[in-house]
């Protein structure tokens, strides 16, 4: 038992000598030498910014909105690098980006040598954003097309033509707000829905005939509400005050945009030709056309 006791003080200096010194990391010199970007926000910047680094190559992008500012004067609002590092441009400097949408900032580490992070802006323009007067309110009517032979058709109208009241919608107008992106990469916003120079909205009815489809048509609140936009497949869902929501598609033509609602097309045999029946049951699109101011 002695020697096993001798034995056992004999390794004690041995085992204290093998734990680490706590003061190596602070005492040495690499964590001088860092010289990442660890966060960087610019006004105007849409989401979070992707920041990457492979050796000495350093490389950032980030979203801009393009309606908060010219690109040739995009402000840094703030930056985080490593430990004892230092940047070359502060918060509250200003970064040109209107050559080829990229700018280089340095980090210097307290000890080593400098590194450039490339850094590029991705120009970001929300089509929903601004005033819209509505120029049109459009159906599409699917007739039995699949049978031509039996005198099937598609008719692209104005929905006035088939619900007369309609018309004072045509001179309303749509303020969509954009207030950023959410985490699923959707753009969002409010929107206000205004009553036009008539200052009345539109009935989707047909006085003449005693129909009234505003339970089918008034799909656009008039009140206004908030919208997503999925930049995907440019699919909106609109939703009014009281959580009430439409899908949309919002579609682009040479400046012109439509906000298109699709129906589910319900063929009544016994009445093909009949125009009250066909607005009722046969749309296959509905659609807002609308332009910027």
């Amino acid at each position: 038992m002695k020697i096993l006791k001798y034995f056992i003080l004999a390794m004690v200096p041995l085992m204290v000598s093998c734990e680490k010194d706590p003061m190596e990391d602070i005492n040495s010199d690499d964590w001088h030498k860092q010289k990442d970007v660890l966060e960087i926000l610019f006004d105007g910047q849409i989401g979070t910014a992707d920041i990457s680094r492979e050796g000495n190559e350093g490389a950032i992008s980030f979203m801009f909105d393009l309606s908060q500012g010219e690109i040739s004067n995009v402000t840094l609002a703030g930056i985080v690098s490593s430990y004892g590092s230092s940047t070359s441009v502060l918060p509250g400097q200003v970064l040109d980006f209107s050559g080829d949408y990229q700018e280089t900032i340095t980090v210097t580490p307290g000890n080593g040598e400098p590194m450039n992070w490339i850094v590029e802006l991705i120009p970001f323009e929300e089509p929903l954003n601004g005033v819209f007067n509505v120029t049109d309110l459009r159906v599409f009517v699917d007739v039995i097309s699949q049978h031509p032979e039996w005198g099937g058709h598609t008719k692209d109208d104005p929905i006035q033509n088939y619900l007369p009241e309609t018309a004072a919608e045509y001179d309303n107008t749509i303020e969509f707000e954009f207030a950023g992106v959410n985490a699923q990469g959707n753009s969002f916003g409010t929107f206000t829905h205004g009553a036009g120079n008539d200052g009345a909205y539109g009935e989707f009815t047909n006085n003449a005939e005693g129909v009234d489809l505003n339970a089918k048509y008034r799909v656009l609140p008039k009140d206004g509400g908030t919208w997503t936009r999925n930049p995907s497949d440019n699919s909106v869902t609109l939703t009014d005050g009281q959580g009430n929501t439409k899908n949309a598609v919002l579609l682009e033509n040479d400046g012109t945009f439509s906000i298109r609602f699709e129906y589910t097309v319900e063929t009544d045999w016994d009445n093909l030709w009949d125009s009250m029946t066909q607005i009722r049951q046969m749309t296959k699109f509905f659609w807002y056309v609308i332009e910027k101011e």
